[in-house]
């Protein structure tokens, strides 16, 4: 599925100017789940099939990201790394198409440093939660992507935190708070 691979790229794209981005004021929510997937499947594209359920409620509005999941390694430049010693940071993402031409991506963005079994607390130094959606053309090429709330406040649980090519990675999202402020 090309789109959901764009996605990754676009979401990227979409947090690094997160700023110049259009965004929703003052929306509020929360978001809590599981992912179950493996690191780094060399060639596959998306990075990685794997399974997540992602329960999200955003302005009272509730959905449900479980289409798929991935799990990889950025490094310093934007590209994904399969050396986890040149990870700027490792990412979970959970995404859902929501129609022919948008798709809806949580993403867990932790620093190497808390990249380990145990609670990480996602609190913008350790750890960012980031919801968006990205839209595509007729083609299948995107042409928009936008943040629409990020997470700087709850866990995330990592019972399993893959570092080498098709490693476990094993998490459940607690309770965290979204905000587009």
């Amino acid at each position: 599925m090309t789109r959901v691979a764009s996605a990754v790229g676009a979401l990227a794209f979409a947090a690094s100017v997160a700023a110049c981005g259009p965004r929703d004021a003052g929306i509020g929510g929360e978001a809590s789940g599981s992912f179950a997937c493996e690191i780094f499947q060399p060639g596959a594209n998306p990075p990685n099939w794997g399974d997540a359920v992602v329960r999200v409620t955003l302005d009272g509005d509730e959905r449900v990201l479980a289409q798929g999941a991935a799990a990889f390694a950025i490094d310093a430049e934007g590209n994904q790394t399969l050396d986890p010693l040149d990870a700027s940071y490792f990412a979970l993402q959970a995404y859902q198409e929501i129609s022919p031409t948008t798709v809806e991506v949580f993403e867990i963005r932790v620093l190497p440093a808390a990249w380990f079994p145990g609670e990480v607390p996602v609190d913008g130094a350790s750890a960012v939660a980031l919801l968006g959606e990205v839209h595509y053309d007729g083609n299948g090429s995107v042409t928009d992507a936008r943040i629409l709330a990020e997470s700087r406040s709850g866990t995330l649980r990592l019972d399993a935190a893959g570092t080498e090519p098709r490693q476990a990675v094993l998490a459940t999202v607690m309770s965290l708070r979204l905000s587009s402020d």
